[in-house]
């Protein structure tokens, strides 16, 4: 049977300019319809609503209720980039991803076919899920059988959520309220007096008169739900990559003739790019070698760009960090679109503390001389272990520091060893202070740890967080403390 998904992406423009902007984390932020005072305000996060901002406003007249509200305009260039991006991201699950025309944010995947390389639907829903918000968006999804109940879980559940069987799916689609499809204030309201609150109620409405009576929003909700609207999957194909092809007559050696070459081919590629409205987001060459051996290599700009000499420069670094290990004999390369869209982030030109965009440029350039893993930022991990209690993961763009108020004292920073130390002998003795006893265990399921941990405050004034392992019967420096 078919199997079809939905991922929501709720307030999509909103989301853009929160991602845009993540400085702007935990503090009003509205999309306005154009960058004027009276301009009117579209949408508004969960911030904006509780200093009592409503979507209709004037902006002017927001900031009088909310003077630490931030705003911004979100262009429908740079609705279209950012729905390409994700389209782009999901194709990595699934080859078929239809985004929806009519509601920007609301995408229906092909789910069907992939539990062999994925596992079960709801491992594989996970990952997408993960891949939307490694782009900074918060999304839900929702698979199913039916574009209907697919879409009407994905706007009501958060996270991932699977149907087993259409009856499943069915049952839950009739228990939606309405107010989750955004319908006009004084047709909810009608229709909520008349005791319509679900998409139950409003299936056992004559379809006679419902047009006329509710308007078409109404009327196309009650085919939707119905199934008279059903229409198949209308996968939006990606864009091929652009693409150029050099062969030399003899085999090139010189890594400075090379990227002369390179440059060049990328000149012609970028032109080409431009004449679509569009900008670069990434190259890769494959090159021939004299010696049979495959050699290519990639290099991503901090952000979509035209700029040769940007690009060239990253080319430069990573063609000297791992040049060829022999001669080329024909060299291909390709790059990666998207849409150009504007960047633009606030009404009024406000001077930064520090400069992101620069930030973003150096780690690009640090990544092409030392390869993507050089770059990476810490997450947590549900693990009991201090040691593996967290992991690295490639970081694309440059993290805001988001430091917490300290009104009196420092806090206490525990750093903990990549791979724990063993305890020396002096540390041992007697003379230091000694705190705590407390003891962990796990893993019984496959070689079970026992450890023991104490704060030792060494006769130095170090602060060692230490573990006796019962497995080994030695003591051990997890970390310090700082």
């Amino acid at each position: 049977m078919f199997r079809l998904a939905c991922v929501w992406i709720a307030d999509l423009p909103l989301q853009i300019l929160c991602v845009r902007c993540p400085e702007w984390s935990g503090k009003p932020v509205a999309v306005i319809a154009r960058d004027a005072p009276q301009a009117e305000i579209l949408y508004l996060n969960p911030a904006a609503r509780r200093a009592g901002v409503r979507p209709g406003m004037r902006y002017a007249a927001a900031l009088g209720l909310a003077p630490q509200l931030h705003a911004g305009t979100v262009s429908p260039e740079d609705i279209a980039g950012c729905i390409a991006l994700l389209s782009r991201r999901m194709r990595a699950f699934t080859p078929d991803v239809e985004p929806d025309a009519g509601e920007p944010g609301v995408f229906y995947l092909n789910a069907g076919g992939l539990t062999g390389l994925f596992g079960a639907e709801t491992a594989w829903s996970k990952e997408v899920w993960k891949a939307t918000r490694s782009e900074g968006f918060t999304s839900s999804i929702a698979v199913g059988f039916t574009r209907f109940g697919t879409y009407a879980a994905a706007k009501t559940r958060k996270g991932e959520s699977v149907f087993a069987s259409p009856e499943h799916e069915r049952k839950a689609a009739l228990a939606v309220s309405l107010n989750a499809f955004g319908l006009l204030p004084d047709t909810a309201q009608e229709l909520s007096l008349l005791g319509i609150n679900t998409v139950e109620d409003l299936l056992r409405l004559p379809v006679y008169g419902l047009r006329l009576r509710y308007g078409e929003q109404v009327f196309r909700l009650y085919k939707s739900a119905c199934g008279d609207l059903w229409q198949p999957l209308q996968a939006d194909a990606e864009k091929p990559l652009h693409e150029r092809r050099m062969i030399f007559d003899t085999p090139e050696r010189d890594t400075q003739r090379l990227c002369r070459f390179l440059e060049k081919m990328l000149t012609a590629l970028a032109g080409e790019v431009e004449k679509k409205g569009e900008l670069i987001r990434s190259i890769h060459w494959t090159c021939t070698l004299d010696t049979g051996l495959p050699y290519s290599s990639e290099v991503t700009p901090s952000n979509p760009t035209g700029n040769i000499q940007r690009l060239m420069e990253l080319v430069h670094l990573r063609i000297e960090a791992e040049p060829p290990p022999s001669a080329v004999e024909e060299i291909v390369l390709s790059a990666q679109s998207s849409p150009a869209y504007t960047v633009k982030r606030d009404l009024f030109d406000m001077p930064e503390p520090r400069n992101r965009a620069a930030g973003e440029r150096a780690l690009a350039r640090i990544r092409a001389a030392f390869g993507d893993d050089a770059v990476v930022t810490a997450h947590l991990a549900d693990e009991y272990l201090p040691e593996r209690s967290f992991h690295w993961n490639i970081a694309r763009s440059v993290p805001v520091p988001n430091p917490c108020d300290v009104s009196e004292e420092f806090p206490y920073m525990r750093r903990i060893y990549a791979v724990p130390q063993r305890l020396p002998d002096e540390y041992r003795q007697s003379g230091n202070r000694v705190v705590g006893e407390y003891r962990i265990s796990g893993d019984w399921w496959s070689k079970k740890t026992v450890r023991e941990y104490r704060f030792i405050l060494t006769n130095e004034g170090r602060l060692l967080w230490v573990y006796y392992d019962y497995a080994r019967a030695d003591w051990f420096i997890q970390g310090e403390v700082e």
